[in-house]
């Protein structure tokens, strides 16, 4: 008895026209436009949709963030945690991507599916186009004439069809309404919340920069600047000397002078009458941490005059009467704000002394030049030139020769390349116009 094998279906993925060696007929061309069509058309669908739903999620990431800050953790989300909400975010976009962004700029659209996604709009082709789809890509045991008369009876039902999108759109149109929903609904709250969002959203995009937590008060970043003990404000001239002593603050961080009191001001706004702001401030040990054997406390800041747009406040540390003895770390505490902690690190004062002086005396002496180590004092003939060598405790950036001590920097000295504590100035002895005293009698070294 002879028996025969069903004939294995033909696979339904058809990425694109056969070439079967024949010249393409008018109806051909005309059907392989309509797919193509109907291929780009998905693809803009599909991006469109992938856009969108990205825009929404990306609102939603940020609004999910913006109220935990606002409403659930005092103080807003700390460091880590807001290292963990980005992580956690770049995390689902790759994923999002790897998912469905990477299967439309890799492979093409499915013909099969482009003509049954026509035949869903348009049921009155009967399933002709797919038909001719699935035989022109698998002819095997169909004659050339039935393909070509199947082509030219699916070109001529496909001519009056609309060309017009046939892609379903529900999915992005209602992405769209999600995402105006979520955008009016951000900008109600930004009008009516007290708090930043645009804080927020930089704290949760840049976790690593210090940026305070948003608050209903603002905190401008605190200036620093130093006065010596005993000092008193004076109004205007007391600002300027702060601003003539200003303490730089770089990445949190600032030097000042053992001894010497740091003055903390900022400018606050929307403060409460019944709300006093304070500054916390943290005893440091050696090692740059909190010293757990020391008790933090807290110095009130006084109101010193109104800004544009707020009041301005200052505080004197460590006290009014004491001068710094120790490294601290300060933080500005008014109503929920809470501003990002400085770190002073305490030095000792800075001092530069003579360690060797070089005499070179002029050609007509014919002497050989000598040093004297550990002395200031300069004596030699006119015409000798000096070379000054410096040695200070700690290392410079700069230091200047102030001839006549009348607080000028006359001659920049060079700091050393390799040894940062020591610096080297030369100058020529002479004479005054009238010859009868040194050009200088005294000098010191800045």
């Amino acid at each position: 008895m002879a028996t025969a094998s069903p004939r294995p279906p033909a696979p339904l993925a058809v990425g694109a026209w056969d070439d079967d060696g024949r010249e393409d007929s008018k109806s051909e061309r005309y059907l392989a436009k309509r797919l193509a069509a109907a291929g780009a058309d998905y693809k803009s669908v599909a991006w469109t949709t992938l856009l969108l739903a990205a825009a929404v999620a990306a609102l939603a990431w940020a609004a999910a963030g913006i109220l935990v800050e606002h409403w659930v953790v005092v103080g807003g989300l700390p460091r880590w945690a807001r290292w963990c909400w980005l992580v956690g975010g770049l995390g689902a976009l790759v994923a999002a991507g790897v998912r469905w962004a990477a299967p439309l700029l890799r492979y093409r659209v499915n013909l099969v599916y482009a003509a049954r996604a026509i035949e869903r709009e348009h049921p009155e082709l009967h399933n002709d186009l797919v038909n001719t789809v699935l035989v022109k890509a698998h002819p095997e045991g169909n004659a050339a004439t039935i393909v070509r008369s199947l082509e030219r009876r699916t070109a001529k039902r496909l001519s009056n069809v609309p060309g017009e999108a046939v892609m379903d759109r529900t999915a992005a149109v209602r992405l769209a309404c999600a995402l105006a929903a979520l955008v009016g609904l951000a900008c109600l709250y930004g009008m009516a919340a007290p708090k930043s969002m645009a804080t927020s959203v930089a704290r949760l995009l840049a976790p690593w920069a210090r940026i305070a937590a948003p608050s209903r008060v603002q905190v401008e970043p605190p200036r620093l600047s130093w006065r010596m003990p005993g000092e008193q404000p004076g109004g205007e001239s007391d600002d300027a000397a702060a601003r003539a002593r200003e303490i730089a603050v770089q990445s949190g961080s600032a030097t000042a002078v053992r001894g010497r009191q740091v003055v903390v001001s900022t400018a606050i706004r929307g403060l409460r009458r019944d709300e006093a702001p304070t500054v916390l401030v943290t005893p440091l040990g050696e090692t740059g941490g909190a010293d757990a054997g020391a008790v933090s406390w807290r110095a009130e800041m006084i109101r010193g005059g109104d800004e544009a747009g707020g009041t301005r406040y200052r505080a004197v540390l460590p006290d009014a009467t004491r001068g710094l003895d120790r490294s601290l770390e300060v933080t500005i505490l008014a109503g929920d704000a809470r501003s990002e902690p400085v770190r002073v690190a305490a030095v000792d004062s800075p001092s530069l002394l003579v360690r060797e002086v070089r005499y070179e005396y002029p050609g007509y002496m014919r002497r050989e030049p000598e040093t004297t180590a550990w002395q200031g004092d300069l004596r030699a003939v006119e015409g000798t030139r000096v070379v000054l060598v410096a040695e200070s405790n700690q290392p410079l950036e700069s230091a200047w020769i102030d001839f006549d001590c009348d607080g000028r920097r006359d001659l920049k000295m060079k700091v050393g390349a390799s040894d940062l504590a020591r610096a080297t100035g030369s100058f020529t002895l002479a004479m005054n116009a009238d010859r009868t005293a040194p050009e200088h009698g005294s000098y010191r070294l800045l």
